[in-house]
């Protein structure tokens, strides 16, 4: 199977179903569908040209097209259900992140995969970026040491995340679609189990800070324990003028600082032996890690192997990411 002999789906037309849309073209997928409900009011008359075909709803999709692949980029709320439909019609899967906004019916789409074996991969792209590959490097060679502590923060306002659509009516402003700062930024979640293992408690406070018109939390800070004994820190809110993505690990040898911003990006490195700091460019073009993952999914599907992000990491990190609401809710550490 070559890159322009398969079909696709786009299962969401918003800005992440766009992207991923001009992503396959440059990995030479050109034979792709476009299907939303509302598609007239997200897709240019050039989107329209250049798609093999529309279609409102997923049935209508699978009755006229045996499918390769399928790309569900709709809502959180809607991804459970609409991966199994596609999976039921023997279509390999890539699933936007995160996998839900709950836990319901999420062993019903794990036994469906495993009688299809098809592969299903979640959007977790910061795994393919290049800084954060750098960082496990540097983690399993333990340059800085036994890790003690890491930090990480993200923050963004929301009404310039998505600047081509009014915030109030995208899914992240609503709780009932799968919105809120926890959902929305889970990225971090995920990147730092997959460095530093299994997390057994969560502890979060989280509340709506700020004056923005949604009725989902815009701040939450929480605390992670780790198997390994590491305390984790995490900040994340769709308040703060200033973009601000980074993360601070503490070695009993040193301490690691990732800096990102756009295309900047920087890790510094401070050796306790010899009391130096190294710093490297990391600097590169923010959609790389969207190709990569595509790249990586679509070699999946041709080489029929297990992806990097599979539907048990997706599950781990919304595991953690509802312990995060229940703590919330409850105001006590909430164990995994």
């Amino acid at each position: 199977m070559n890159n322009n002999s398969i079909s696709a789906l786009i299962v969401g037309y918003g800005s992440i179903g766009k992207r991923h849309t001009g992503n396959l073209r440059t990995l030479g997928v050109d034979d792709i569908y476009i299907c939303d409900p509302y598609i007239d009011s997200l897709a240019s008359e050039s989107d329209l040209k250049n798609s093999s075909g529309v279609f409102l709803d997923i049935d209508s999709a699978l009755s006229f097209v045996n499918f390769d692949i399928a790309l569900v980029c709709s809502p959180p709320y809607l991804h459970v259900e609409q991966t199994k439909k596609l999976l039921s019609s023997n279509v390999n899967v890539f699933v936007e992140k995160p996998l839900s906004n709950t836990l319901e019916n999420i062993d019903d789409l794990v036994a469906l995969s495993k009688n299809k074996n098809k592969v299903v991969q979640i959007g977790y792209n910061w795994r393919f970026y290049k800084g954060l590959k750098f960082i496990q490097e540097i983690l399993n060679k333990g340059s800085i040491g036994r890790i003690l502590w890491v930090r990480s923060e993200f923050g963004k306002y929301l009404p310039e995340w998505r600047p081509q659509q009014d915030y109030r009516n995208n899914y992240t402003a609503i709780k009932s679609e799968g919105g809120g700062i926890i959902f929305d930024a889970s990225h971090e979640l995920d990147y730092l189990k997959w460095l530093f293992g299994d997390i057994h408690s969560v502890f979060c406070v989280s509340d709506r800070l700020g004056d923005l018109d949604i009725d989902v939390e815009d701040t939450a800070s929480i605390i992670l324990n780790f198997s390994s004994g590491c305390i984790g820190e995490v900040h994340l809110d769709f308040i703060q003028r200033t973009q601000t993505k980074s993360c601070k690990i503490v070695g009993s040898e040193g301490t690691l600082f990732w800096d990102y911003n756009g295309e900047e990006s920087s890790i510094s490195i401070f050796d306790s032996k010899t009391n130096e700091t190294e710093k490297f460019d990391m600097s590169c073009d923010p959609n790389d890690k969207y190709i990569d993952e595509l790249e990586s999914f679509l070699d999946c599907v041709k080489n029929k192997r297990s992806p990097i992000v599979d539907l048990d990491n997706a599950i781990d990190t919304l595991k953690i990411i509802m312990a995060a609401y229940e703590s919330s809710d409850k105001g006590v550490p909430v164990y995994i």
